[in-house]
């Protein structure tokens, strides 16, 4: 039997600083979270209480949910995210019914925060290196 060459193993994917274990918390309060917001949204019950819980939501799950080996992706997806809601706004607005913008409104309010945390996070591990 021949032996193997040890030299044609695939390339690790590069880290970017230590990454810790994924919270399981993180990703479940990820699924509440979003289930909360198309709830919220579909109800047309977005009073400021609610629409201060989901931020916090999304500050939460930006600090647990995302972790370095997935920052850049999640910045770019989020930042697209934000991009198309921004630039949709209006087509949506005109449907005869404010539901599908409730709910687009309700997501954002877990997306954008997540994304800003990410971000900064990213800035600080960027300055420190």
């Amino acid at each position: 039997m021949a032996k193997k060459n040890r030299s044609m193993r695939p390339m690790a994917r590069p880290t970017y600083g230590t990454t810790p274990r994924k919270s399981p918390f993180g990703k479940i309060l990820f699924i509440i979270a979003t289930i909360l917001a198309v709830l919220f949204g579909a109800l047309n019950y977005l009073t400021p209480a609610v629409s201060g819980f989901l931020f916090l939501l999304g500050l939460i799950v930006g600090l647990l949910n995302i972790q370095n080996t997935e920052t850049k992706d999640f910045l770019m997806t989020g930042a697209i995210l934000i991009v198309v809601m921004a630039v949709g706004q209006k087509p949506i607005q005109a449907l005869p019914t404010d539901v599908p913008f409730d709910i687009l409104y309700s997501i954002m309010l877990i997306i954008v925060p997540a994304v800003v945390i990410v971000a900064l996070k990213e800035v600080f591990r960027l300055a420190k290196d």
